[in-house]
Formats: structure tokens, sequence, C-alpha cells
């Protein structure tokens, strides 16, 4: 890797030390707030809205294969089935947090073949609620990020997935991982709030950029089933 870069990636990685507080710590407004609302912030994530980059599909072509996915995929029966059992467990009261994610993981499983796991960080007690992972060579890529709440929280489940994946960069930088060296750890974060979704991209260039994709509602909606 040039100096170039590294020294872009040292920049972004002092921007992500100066957080102090954990990731669901920072979530809380009055936290998230000061830390975002200033010059150099950790991450650019469009909050406040002067805080964004070029568009995220120009940094990785698969943000935009996933945009004309969502408009313009050849939807099956089997799809719709899937679709319409996540509909259905989203849409279920939880007593707890922690059940909601084992009703995703067994969704996840079943439907498309992936196991949902937590991950811990290396070098701190933080740890994420649910990744999709890769090994390779030797290293662990998380393809996507999961952070879940079991209702509406007064922490916000995208600040703290963005700060799950700041420290994630943290975790490679500080490793002086080669994935940094060939990529631009393109990862995709998924928060969901009780029946309620958004999935956004993350990568990291001249900063770490993440930008929301998509929100929904996992409500299922009885007249529109088919």
């Amino acid at each position: 890797m040039s100096l170039f870069y590294k020294d872009i990636d040292r920049h972004a990685s002092d921007r992500v030390k100066r957080m102090k507080r954990s990731a669901s710590s920072f979530a809380y407004p009055q936290h998230w707030v000061d830390e975002l609302d200033t010059v150099n912030p950790a991450f650019l994530n469009c909050r406040p809205p002067k805080n964004y980059d070029i568009p995220i599909t120009l940094y990785h072509e698969v943000f935009g294969e996933f945009l004309k996915d969502c408009k313009g995929f050849n939807i099956k029966n089997e799809d719709k089935n899937m679709v319409c059992d996540l509909l259905l467990t989203m849409s279920g009261i939880f007593d707890s947090h922690n059940e909601r994610i084992d009703a995703f993981r067994e969704w996840a499983k079943r439907f498309v073949n992936r196991d949902t796991t937590s991950y811990k960080f290396n070098y701190n007690n933080q740890e994420i609620d649910g990744v999709w992972r890769k090994e390779y060579d030797k290293q662990t890529i998380l393809l996507t990020i999961f952070e879940f709440k079991n209702e509406f929280s007064a922490n916000d489940p995208y600040m703290q997935a963005s700060a799950y994946y700041s420290k994630y960069f943290e975790e490679l930088f500080t490793k002086q991982s080669h994935i940094l060296h060939y990529t631009c750890i393109p990862t995709f974060i998924v928060y969901i709030y009780g029946p309620y979704f958004g999935i956004a991209g993350a990568v990291k260039g001249q900063s770490i950029t993440i930008e929301p994709l998509v929100e929904g509602s996992l409500i299922l909606r009885h007249g529109d089933v088919s």
C-alpha cells in the first residue's frame, strides 16, 4: 500500500479513536450529536445533513447492484414465501431483545442459509448483535452488520450500527490487516427496530462513509397477501 493510502487510513483511524463511548452509548442523541456535529467527525452518515461524501455506489458496485435488484428483481414464489415468513416473524411481539434476534437467526438460516452470529471485538468488550461473515486468508470479513432493537428505542440503531462499522475498521487498521490494501471494506448495515428496518451501505474511502439505501416496514398487511 502506498504512503498516501496509509495516511488516509491513519487519519480515518484517528477520527474513530476519538469516540470514547461504547457504540450503544454513542447512539443516544445527546452523545452522537456532540460527536458528529463537528469538524472531522468520526464518520459521515448523512446526519447531520452536511456529513456526506460522494454516493456510496461510486465506491463499490455491490451497492448499485443491490439498488438495481430492489427495483427489478424477478420475484419467484419461493421469494414471496421467504418475505412473507419474515413479515410474520418480525411483526410478532417479543419479550426481549434476544428473542427477536433468535427469531431472525432462525429465519435467515432457513431461507438464506446464513448463520447470523454475534461478533466480539478483540480489543474491547463490545459485541455486535449479529454479522454475516466470510473467512478469507485467515481474516474475518464482515459482509453484513446487524443491529436489533426489540421495539423503538432511545438509542438509535442506525447510529449504533454505524459506530460498530467504524470500530470494525479501527480493528482492521490496528492489526494492519492486508484487507485494507485491496478493498474499501464494503459492508451492508441492517438495523431492525421492532417491525421496522433499514439497510445502509458502508465503506472506508478518504473517510468512513455510510449511506442509507432502503428503509421500510415489516408489518404484515393481511390484505396484501395473495
